[in-house]
């Protein structure tokens, strides 16, 4: 999906692109749409403390973006990212 878009804009931009995969994420139900919005969100944290947050704790995101633009794609577009709001049993 958008994987190989943002690949190509993180080479336009001569940023680093790199792929990291959590274990805070399960399957999409219904059908799965190409996104329409991109959702912003700010951590309170440095950035290693990010990443342990996304792939060793119990929340995570699609992307993480650091302050010199460099790109982490942490949950594939077609999972569903276990965000700060949502986690497994709060349905």
């Amino acid at each position: 999906m958008l994987d190989s878009k943002i690949k190509q804009l993180a080479q336009e931009l001569g940023v680093n692109y790199t792929r990291i995969d959590s274990p805070n994420y399960n399957e999409h139900r219904g059908d799965i749409q190409f996104p329409n919005i991109v959702v912003v969100g700010y951590t309170a944290v440095d950035k290693d403390a990010s990443m342990r947050a996304f792939t060793q704790g119990r929340v995570s995101v699609h992307y993480l973006v650091d302050e010199a633009g460099n790109i982490k794609r942490i949950v594939q577009e077609d999972q569903r990212a276990w965000h700060v709001a949502w986690a497994p049993g709060k349905e």
